[in-house]
């Protein structure tokens, strides 16, 4: 009898793996909040964060919510109970908005608290396949020589295109004249065609046409080189030493979440992040991986809002 009991005592401790991760992070299902239509880069990192935690144990859900550059969504995230069963997927587009809106509804960095770093997406400086110019210094002496005369594409006022340029533009002292488009698809059409001198597209998208040499890839906007064009410099390597302009993606929670269960969904989600099979879809998605904790993402979040609020500010963009 004596055995008996405690056998069934023993048994009552042991957690099976599905019971340690439900314990860990929460018995609830984890609602994981897309602030972006479903298909795009935010939807496929956050189904496979949620794929991820279901096969350990851990019941969850994408929600989509588009709207307002992503804001809409985001809104719904700062005001859910900050209990761990609320987490949103973030682009540097979220980072940029504090600088470009008046009435968000929500504080990014006061709102909500980092979880997890997704990874970064390089951008391509580029020009048309006919340009006379073939490197960044051809760029900067005709910027040099013909002060605003330059032209640049962008997918419009206040987006990560612009930004980019304007920061590469002022750290070299020059000129370009900003033309915004509706969107990428138009942008990139009138970069092909030469109507346009340059610009910045991310460099998943232009992949094919760079390799069809229909646009020339001049630098890589990251701190490293783009794996599948390993030939092309970076910024930083071609005369703008700490250079580092990337669609970076995160998770982010409700800033009153507590702080054990941010660190234990960094460390859930990092794992998940980190199995070859999710190595493989990222690198597929050109999103580069670094893991980082809780506290080093938030910083990160905190100093990338400060940094384009200064370029916005540099541009002349008021908050609307």
């Amino acid at each position: 009898m004596k055995r008996r009991h405690l056998f069934a005592s023993i048994a009552g401790m042991i957690l099976f793996p599905a019971q340690l991760l439900s314990q860990t992070i929460s018995s609830k299902q984890i609602r994981i909040i897309n602030p972006f239509p479903p298909g795009g880069t935010t939807d496929i990192l956050s189904r496979i964060i949620s794929s991820g935690l279901q096969a350990g144990g851990q019941g969850s859900i994408v929600e989509s919510h588009p709207g307002a550059g992503g804001n809409l969504g985001l809104q719904i995230a700062a005001k859910a109970d900050p209990d761990g069963n609320t987490i949103a997927v973030i682009p540097i587009a979220a980072a940029i908005s504090s600088s470009l809106y008046r009435n968000l509804g929500f504080k990014l960095t006061t709102d909500f608290r980092g979880v997890a770093f997704l990874g970064n997406m390089p951008s391509l400086l580029l020009v048309p396949k006919d340009s006379l110019f073939t490197s960044i210094e051809q760029v900067v002496s005709y910027g040099r020589k013909n002060p605003g005369k330059l032209t640049y594409a962008s997918f419009g006022t206040g987006t990560s295109p612009q930004l980019f340029m304007e920061l590469f533009l002022n750290r070299y002292g020059i000129t370009a004249i900003h033309i915004p488009y509706k969107g990428a698809a138009p942008a990139l059409t009138d970069l092909i065609g030469g109507q346009v001198d340059i610009g910045f597209q991310t460099a998943t998208s232009v992949l094919g046409l760079v390799q069809q040499g229909k646009l020339r890839p001049l630098a890589v906007s990251t701190k490293e080189r783009f794996e599948l064009l390993p030939l092309v410099p970076t910024i930083a390597e071609t005369g703008l030493p700490g250079f580092d302009a990337g669609v970076w993606f995160g998770v982010v929670a409700p800033a009153k979440t507590p702080t054990a269960t941010v660190n234990k969904l960094n460390a859930e989600i990092n794992k998940i992040l980190k199995s070859p099979d999710n190595q493989k879809k990222l690198m597929e998605l050109g999103v580069s991986y670094k893991p980082m904790t809780a506290d080093e993402f938030n910083t990160f979040v905190k100093n990338e809002e400060n940094k384009w609020a200064q370029v916005a500010k540099l541009v002349g963009i008021e908050p609307e």
